[in-house]
């Protein structure tokens, strides 16, 4: 059975004062990395972040190039003094988690990202909160919605679902106030050959980003 993943697809904003002094993409990839790990190294003096090379199996569109990191934490097992205490030869029990980064860039200049683990810490602050909007007006019509699930910033309500007779769209009274979760387009879905397509955005603290389903 195929594994299924959801990752969250960020745009990044290279116009960022911590990144202004650069002048290409594989430039800005160098200061965010030293700038996570200058960060990660105030509570971990030997913390570091080891490349991935792309495998020869891949082939990637003319212009376009992949750069990735990656990061094994440890931690003893909690169980590990129980289990001393009532069995004999018991090994050290050692918790393993595992963090990535992967950058994709192009010819146009434009910086994206996806990261597992820890690692979304690393460009938490540079992400263009405005991408996954904009993206969704290109790629549809914002004035044909069916569904739509909001958060209330303030107030007693904190969350609705909508459910639409027809096409709507969102109007400016409606989003005073609302962090617009979830919007479902019926032509989207269409597009992509499926029967309901979910255009998810992560708010708040962690911006906002497209999230994708991957299957291996």
């Amino acid at each position: 059975m195929a594994e299924k993943n959801t990752i969250g697809l960020y745009k990044l904003n290279t116009d960022h004062e911590e990144l202004r002094e650069t002048n290409s993409n594989v430039e800005v990839i160098g200061r965010i990395i030293d700038l996570y790990t200058q960060k990660k190294r105030k509570k971990d003096e030997g913390f570091s972040l080891t490349s991935m090379e792309l495998s020869e199996l891949i082939t990637l569109d003319e212009g376009v190039s992949v750069t990735a990191y990656r990061h094994e934490r440890g931690n003893p097992n909690a169980w590990q003094s129980f289990l001393n205490k009532a069995f004999d030869d018991v090994p050290t029990l050692y918790n393993r988690n595992h963090d990535f980064i992967v950058f994709v860039h192009d010819s146009d200049g434009d910086l994206f990202c996806f990261t597992g683990g820890s690692a979304n810490h690393a460009i938490t602050e540079f992400i263009d909160v405005t991408f996954p909007i904009e993206l969704m007006k290109r790629i549809t019509d914002p004035e044909k919605i069916k569904q739509a699930k909001s958060r209330s910033v303030t107030g007693d309500l904190y969350a609705r679902d909508h459910y639409y007779r027809g096409y709507s769209a969102v109007s400016a009274t409606e989003s005073f106030g609302q962090v617009w979760k979830r919007i479902y387009l019926p032509q989207l879905g269409k597009m992509c050959g499926t029967t309901q397509i979910w255009l998810q955005c992560l708010a708040l603290k962690r911006g906002l980003g497209l999230k994708s389903s991957v299957h291996s």
